[in-house]
């Protein structure tokens, strides 16, 4: 195994939750069970199944996932703020690992961060940058997503289906998750109890779009659902008035323009230090 630094930028130097178990007085929190194994090639990305308020809660299946998307889950920060050599990328593993019951979200992370250090050796480094970044704010007409409400009627998926299907064929999210599409050089999220400044969130979204972390400065709390479809521009994109890194043919709009018509919120450029949110990433 080889030792890592990995830069994690963060508006102050800080300390995370004491890693208290559920049982009696402290002790390192760890998974009952872990297996770890080199994973065999794949295409897309894997994903985290199980654990804690799923219905499997008392197992994690971690598939094809990488280094830098287990140190995401792990410190609950978005792939914007983790930095480390190439292999934190590439290298990907299949891990299933047995969470005691009873366990939280918020101590299977714990967990996840000490099978992190013992088995890959990695040793994190917490440090405050300066980056670019942006600031959702809410537009001057007011904001046009909607507070979520619980609702008796929604379509339920088909038997052998993830996600029920809304009469226009698109997909329709879980509460408490988000759907990304893409289509004709169009990408549509769908959200369903969605907070804005949370991971996942609307912020996060944006993020991973922009290649840059988005604060929120909207004011407004609670979960929501939206939906958004814009061009994909890259991790490069440019505000509105300068040239697009990755030209394309949609007739969607950018997500600058999209953010501001279509969710009543508005990205504005500025630079400074910037501290992720609490949750998943995925």
């Amino acid at each position: 195994m080889r030792t890592v630094c990995v830069f994690v930028s963060l508006t102050t130097f800080f300390l995370f939750a004491p890693k208290t178990a559920w049982g009696q007085g402290p002790a390192k929190l760890e998974f009952e069970v872990a297996t770890v194994k080199s994973a065999a090639p794949l295409t897309g990305r894997g994903t985290p199944r199980g654990g804690p308020g799923t219905a499997d809660p008392e197992r994690v299946n971690y598939t094809y996932v990488s280094i830098k998307n287990l140190l995401m889950s792990a410190y609950s920060l978005p792939i914007n703020q983790v930095f480390g050599p190439p292999w934190i990328d590439s290298e990907h593993y299949d891990i299933v690992a047995r969470v005691p019951p009873g366990a939280t979200k918020e101590q299977v992370n714990v967990m996840l961060q000490n099978l992190l250090a013992d088995r890959f050796k990695l040793v994190v480094h917490r440090e405050t940058q300066e980056l670019p970044l942006y600031e959702l704010v809410v537009g001057k007409n007011g904001p046009k997503i909607k507070p979520y409400v619980e609702d008796p009627n929604a379509p339920k998926p088909e038997p052998g289906k993830p996600f029920a299907t809304g009469k226009d064929g698109n997909p329709i999210p879980r509460p408490g998750s988000l759907i990304m599409t893409m289509s004709q050089g169009k990408r549509r999220v769908t959200a369903s109890k969605q907070s804005i400044g949370g991971i996942p969130g609307l912020v996060t979204t944006l993020g991973a779009e922009l290649g840059r972390p988005v604060v929120d400065k909207t004011g407004l709390i609670g979960d929501y659902d939206y939906t958004i479809e814009f061009r994909p521009q890259g991790p490069n994109a440019a505000p509105p008035g300068q040239q697009v890194s990755e030209p394309n043919d949609s007739d969607a709009p950018d997500i600058f323009v999209a953010v501001q018509e279509q969710l009543g919120l508005r990205l504005q450029a500025k630079k400074g230090s910037y501290r992720g949110g609490g949750g998943r990433p995925w």
